[in-house]
């Protein structure tokens, strides 16, 4: 059986700051996940991106239930999945942090109108996609 965290508990406290000092060793790709919203753009940084199938294209990434940028994107219906590469470092901080200009310096990318893709040119690559499904557990 596994433990409960109690909240003041400075055992599981610790264990959780280990949990995240060991996850935060585990090389991921990094992705930007981007939408034109009638706010404006909204972007987010995900290290959850994934391919899940082929045939038909799918990929999945995790967004944060207490993200305020998800809904945003989510609303949109339609977003761009930038990768990014290490050179990409600065970018992905930026998008994040909460709060931050996330767009400062970067223009809008090649991508089919009504879906654009945010760009601090050369990324590793983008796609455009549509959302089909949402799933949260609680």
């Amino acid at each position: 059986m596994g433990t409960v965290a109690v909240p003041g508990d400075e055992v599981a406290q610790a264990a959780g700051r280990r949990f995240r000092r060991v996850l935060g060793r585990v090389p991921t790709g990094v992705a930007l996940i981007t939408a034109t919203t009638p706010t404006g753009p909204a972007g987010m940084a995900v290290n959850s991106f994934t391919s899940v199938s082929l045939d038909p294209p799918l990929v999945s990434f995790c967004a944060a239930l207490t993200s305020s940028t998800w809904p945003r994107i989510q609303a949109a219906g339609a977003f761009s999945v930038n990768v990014l590469g290490e050179r990409h470092a600065e970018v992905s901080r930026r998008f994040a942090q909460k709060g931050a200009d996330r767009f400062s310096g970067l223009g809008p990318g090649p991508a089919r109108p009504g879906r654009p893709c945010w760009t601090g040119r050369p990324l590793t690559s983008t796609a455009t996609c549509t959302r089909s499904t949402r799933r949260a557990t609680t």
